[in-house]
Formats: C-alpha cells, structure tokens, sequence
C-alpha cells in the first residue's frame, strides 16, 4: 500500500531544476562582439576572433594570439630534452631485468639508438644553422 501511494505521488516531486521549466528556455544567447574602443590596436594586440573559410566551404574561427614559430635556441632545446629523456629511459629500462629482456626481443634498444642519431642529426643541423 505505501509502495502504490509513493509510486502515485513520485511524479509531483520536484528536485529544483524543474522548479523553473520555462526560464531557461527564454535566455537568449548574446553574440560575441569586438570591445569598442576608439584606439587602434597595436600590432602585439590580436583581434578577438580570426574567421578564416577556406575554398571548400570549411570555416575556421580562431581567438587569441596566433601561436609562433619556435626559434633555433628553443628547438636545439627541445631536441636535447628528447636526447636527455631517450637516454633516461634506456637506462631505466637496462637497470630491470625483465624490461631489459622484453626491450631486447622487441628490438627497442635499436629504435632507441636510431630515434637518438637522428635526434642528434638535427641538432647538429640546427647548430650549424645558427652559427651561419
């Protein structure tokens, strides 16, 4: 009997987000606008939104300040912290028996080796390109 009443009287129950049905559904979205400002904007300053449509028909719409490419001393840098965590990791991994077994089987020891020469071909590279 107390099971039929509370079935009967679950659905006039309100848990708060009901409480306000038709509110929600009458906020309007605002579009976002340019800030007015009589200023001309500095060359450092980006524009609040970047509307590019390509030829295909695909729209790209980026915000904030476009990213920038690397410099030589940041990729020389980011090249020797692959070097540094490769030889990190080769450590690691010859200090464990079973890892060392596995890398072994896997031939990783061999990818690690040419993943670092190449590394190192283009740091020199870099290097090379920096001093010119």
């Amino acid at each position: 009997m107390v099971s039929v009443l509370l079935l009967t009287l679950l659905p006039e129950i309100s848990f708060g987000q009901n409480d306000k049905k038709n509110d929600s559904l009458s906020r309007e979205i605002k579009p976002l606008q340019q800030p007015k400002s009589s200023s001309v904007m500095n060359s450092t300053e980006a524009p609040l939104k970047n509307i590019t449509v390509k030829s295909d028909g695909v729209q790209t719409i980026s915000s904030g300040t476009p990213r920038t490419q690397p410099t030589i001393d940041q990729k020389i840098a980011s090249i020797e912290d692959h070097i540094k965590a490769i030889d990190i990791k080769v450590a690691h991994v010859s200090a464990d028996p079973a890892l060392n077994q596995k890398a072994i089987e896997q031939n990783w020891f061999e990818q690690m080796v040419d993943i670092r020469v190449k590394l190192v071909q283009q740091r020199d590279e870099l290097v090379i390109q920096k001093n010119n």
